[in-house]
């Protein structure tokens, strides 16, 4: 009733049909509604569609399906090696390939190119075949999707203390069940309910890979000045006869976010207007162009940190005190300990920065630590790419290895490389600083959306959580020279 409907009845017509498309249990919500799309950020930004040939890629059928062709049944070719290969790890082509190359891969994927993982995805792909198979097409639980960040939260968590604490790396069978309990699940829920369901609010490692995407470089928006002057279909979300909606049940004038975009260009093919863009952007522009922050991701992106500096400190004195403060006790439970209180203190310390900066801010504490927890995200992503990128190096080298043991191909012997690791760890290092400046950089900014006119105040603000963002690069270096070296 506010609003001026500069649109006058199209407009209205329109914004109560995308409501109604997207609302859930047919109850329309302050959330559902939305307008004056037409404020859009494009500058600054340089629209890759606009290459002929590049739009003729993302708009052809065979994408991504024939990327998917091949993940599928190399994905169960290699829950075979897991399964039936050798014991050891390091003659086991399936688990030297899932922790040398697959988690680098994934990794360093969600900056490069964002959340496309997710559409290679052999579980996800074969889900969604599934589908079409059999689909009761049951609408998700809407108290299930209010609770999809918790719930990725805590899965994520427990992916990555199952990693450390099972020493998952050292059992290629355990590796395999993983793998395998992910894509029944998968296949579970793609069964059930409609679209994709299990990727976009259940996949705990979708949800960390969406989450590390908003860093990309890359991004797929909708320009919202034809969607609101043009659209009234809505194809992009109810789909078209040659192509399914938006699987991740997204309306594109309304996406914001990589966290909840796969990259699969079904909007593009479904669109019309041709008023989708893959925009080449600064990195980490999508952190401080967000408007609403959320309490749950900063804790997941804060508790990611913590669980990968657990497993940094396993092997250096703080550990060794604190096994010490708990020797009669099973060592999984020490370490489960560890990995908490690693986890707990993480998120204290950035809790009490924006203790801190919130006297400045002028907001509540809570809006604080969404606000600036999520500008820890390069620091968190560069940290784990740091520590993948180890293995990349010194497990990739049994690859070529393995393989010519195994196949008894000689070209795979001219691929063995070494790398000093004086090398390696000066990598390392280099990316821990990319991320600890990126982040800094980020906080400034978010600091400058609240306070655009006395930099004085902006700096005193965010000065608690650049002292923290410091602090926690220290530890990361610590814990890779500790753990590695």
């Amino acid at each position: 009733m506010g609003y001026s409907w500069p649109g006058n009845d199209r407009e209205l017509a329109t914004t109560l049909k995308r409501a109604v498309l997207i609302s859930a249990d047919g109850i329309l919500r302050p959330q559902d509604i939305y307008f004056d799309l037409r404020r859009i950020e494009a500058d600054g930004k340089i629209n890759l569609l606009r290459s002929p040939s590049i739009l003729k890629a993302v708009k052809s059928p065979l994408f991504p399906v024939i990327f998917q062709s091949a993940a599928a049944p190399f994905f169960f070719i290699l829950l075979i090696l897991l399964f039936l290969g050798p014991a050891n790890p390091s003659s086991n082509v399936g688990a030297l390939f899932s922790w040398a190359i697959g988690w680098p891969t994934m990794i360093f994927g969600a900056f490069i190119w964002a959340r496309f993982w997710c559409s290679l995805c052999p579980m996800g792909a074969i889900g969604h075949l599934a589908k079409k198979l059999l689909s009761f097409n049951i609408p998700f639980p809407a108290f299930l999707k209010q609770k999809s960040d918790w719930i990725i939260a805590m899965s994520a968590m427990f992916i990555i203390w199952l990693e450390i604490a099972t020493d998952l790396r050292s059992s290629p069978f355990n590796t395999g069940l993983l793998l395998l309990s992910i894509m029944l699940f998968a296949v579970f829920f793609s069964i059930v309910f409609e679209r994709q369901s299990w990727c976009r609010y259940l996949c705990p490692l979708g949800g960390m890979m969406g989450v590390l995407a908003k860093v990309s470089p890359f991004e797929l928006r909708a320009d919202r000045n034809v969607c609101a002057s043009q659209c009234s279909t809505n194809e992009c979300f109810v789909g078209s006869s040659s192509c399914e909606g938006c699987p991740f049940g997204q309306m594109a004038p309304s996406l914001r976010s990589n966290r909840f975009c796969k990259l699969c260009g079904n909007c593009v093919k479904n669109c019309p207007h041709g008023a989708m863009n893959l925009n080449l952007r600064i990195p980490g522009r999508e952190i401080w162009e967000m408007r609403q922050f959320g309490a749950i991701t900063s804790f997941l992106v804060i508790s990611m940190y913590g669980g990968l500096l657990s497993e940094l400190l396993e092997t250096g004195f703080l550990y060794d005190r604190f096994y010490h403060l708990f020797f009669d006790l099973p060592e999984i439970v020490v370490f489960t300990l560890f990995f908490t209180v690693a986890i707990l203190s993480a998120n204290a310390l950035t809790l009490v920065a924006a203790m801190i900066s919130s006297q400045i801010s002028g907001e509540t504490t809570k809006e604080n630590f969404a606000r600036y927890g999520l500008a820890l995200l390069p620091l968190v992503m560069t940290g784990f790419m740091a520590y993948h990128l180890y293995y990349l190096i010194n497990m990739g080298v049994y690859f070529p290895i393995v393989l010519w043991q195994t196949f008894h191909f000689s070209i795979f012997e001219r691929l063995v490389i070494t790398v000093p690791p004086s090398w390696t760890l000066f990598a390392q290092q280099t990316l821990v600083l990319i991320g600890s400046l990126g982040t800094i950089v980020i906080s400034y900014r978010l600091s400058k959306g609240k306070h655009p006119v006395r930099i004085s105040r902006r700096l005193i603000e965010v000065m608690p959580h650049i002292l923290v963002a410091l602090v926690l690069t220290g530890f990361l270096f610590y814990g890779i020279q500790s753990f590695f070296y």
